[in-house]
């Protein structure tokens, strides 16, 4: 990373104990620099700015999924989405413009990026419950 504070990743799972991600933004620079999922000509970031309709999911992101993070998800197990009649409103509520690392806690909170998230998360996993906001997960430290 760039910045001179290193960021530990504060995890409590479901199951099991708590742990910590030592430098996880680091960790996380890497993997979207270097991955191919989300770099290169054949990522899938590629394909999403070249031939998404951000207010739809088509089936060629299912394969675009598939071929490059290298999951194994048959398009007839997304055709609820796929063959749908009209827009996904959970869908067309999420703005690209929304970045998990730069948007700044208060943009997140006055946009209700998690409600959005979390209802998009329900409406492909099924789960109808919207979970409230979580604890801050993230420490931030200067490095040493």
């Amino acid at each position: 990373m760039n910045g001179s504070d290193q960021v530990d990743l504060e995890l409590v799972p479901l199951q099991g104990d708590p742990f910590t991600i030592r430098h996880a933004g680091d960790l996380a620079e890497f993997f979207f620099r270097a991955n191919v999922s989300s770099s290169g000509a054949d990522s899938y970031d590629d394909w999403v700015l070249q031939n998404n309709d951000p207010q739809r999911i088509t089936e060629g992101d299912i394969s675009a999924v598939n071929r490059t993070m290298g999951a194994r998800t048959p398009a007839r197990c997304w055709t609820e989405f796929t063959d749908a009649a009209a827009e996904e409103s959970w869908l067309c509520a999420l703005d690209p413009a929304w970045d998990l690392f730069a948007t700044p806690e208060r943009q997140w909170s006055q946009h209700g990026v998690q409600t959005h998230l979390a209802e998009a998360f329900a409406a492909v996993m099924g789960s109808t419950a919207v979970p409230p906001p979580p604890p801050r997960c993230c420490t931030s430290s200067a490095r040493g």
